[in-house]
């Protein structure tokens, strides 16, 4: 491994947690997460990565794998992690670092500043990535599992109905009669049912938590709600743990940008307060003190 090596603050935690505004806090506090993001400040090139791993077991994202066989063959862990360590020290990096920093002849192995990235399915991949990054730190952000779930599926729902009058005008003009479509008319399915949503989140989260158990990396667990109540207080614990620098002013103005009206906001919903009742029984629900 190369020398002077900063080693990458990684992001994780179940999709509508508030991982974007955590990301975007960062950032704005220094953190390099990604030249080539997506609109959920989700570098590109490591999505693609996460999502190969996920193919190999057969899954998804929203499907998400036992990928204890993978890890448990030494083969295949090992020659896994090689493949994901030759393509971060190829041009194809350039994809994140953009090229700037490539032609300074920076590499991921050699970063003088604070960097990382976040994705929620990191939750499944990490253990191949620590085989690269060793010593990187992780933070988990985490949210009420009835927001997280209807938040899901409230997105899942308007993509489907904006998909439902771009399919009808596709029809009219015959579009179908020179292409076929190349993806989904929703990202999945899945989520339009609550049910599905919640114990989706229940997967991951328990998968997160699970992680400290399996790995000596330093790793901070957060809750979406307590940045909410009290954001100077629990921004400053997440700065000290990321290593970037602050002050009074700095925890001021990252504060200004939360809305702490987002939550617990089913609390708002008749259908979504009676999901509730049945789901605050579950075990993670109780765990994280959200019964």
């Amino acid at each position: 491994m190369e020398s002077n090596f900063y080693p990458p603050l990684i992001i994780l935690g179940m999709h509508r947690s508030g991982t974007t505004m955590l990301a975007s806090l960062l950032q704005k506090s220094g953190l390099f997460i990604g030249s080539d993001l997506d609109r959920n400040q989700e570098p590109l090139i490591f999505i693609r990565l996460n999502d190969w791993i996920l193919d190999q077991a057969g899954s998804r994202w929203d499907n998400p794998p036992d990928l204890e066989v993978m890890f448990k063959n030494n083969e295949l862990s090992e020659l896994t992690a090689d493949y994901l360590g030759a393509v971060m020290r190829s041009f194809q990096v350039a994809k994140y670092l953009g090229i700037k920093r490539l032609l300074r002849g920076e590499t991921l192995f050699s970063m003088k500043s604070p960097w990382g990235w976040k994705d929620p399915r990191m939750t499944f991949t990490l253990p191949f990535w620590l085989k690269l990054f060793p010593e990187a730190k992780i933070i988990h952000l985490y949210r009420n599992g009835v927001d997280v779930a209807a938040s899901l599926q409230k997105r899942s729902i308007k993509a489907l109905s904006v998909a439902n009058k771009s399919h009808a005008l596709r029809k009219k003009w015959g579009f179908y009669n020179i292409f076929l479509k190349n993806s989904g008319f929703v990202n999945s399915s899945t989520c339009l049912d609550l049910s599905k949503g919640f114990a989706l989140w229940e997967n991951y989260v328990s998968s997160s938590f699970a992680l400290t158990d399996t790995c000596i990396n330093d790793f901070l667990h957060v809750k979406y709600e307590d940045i909410l109540d009290s954001p100077k207080e629990h921004l400053a614990e997440i700065l000290n743990f990321s290593g970037l620098p602050y002050n009074e002013e700095k925890l001021d103005q990252m504060s200004l940008g939360i809305d702490n009206s987002k939550g617990f906001s089913f609390r708002k919903d008749k259908h979504l307060l009676e999901f509730y009742e049945k789901a605050r029984s579950s075990v993670i629900m109780e765990r994280l003190g959200y019964n």
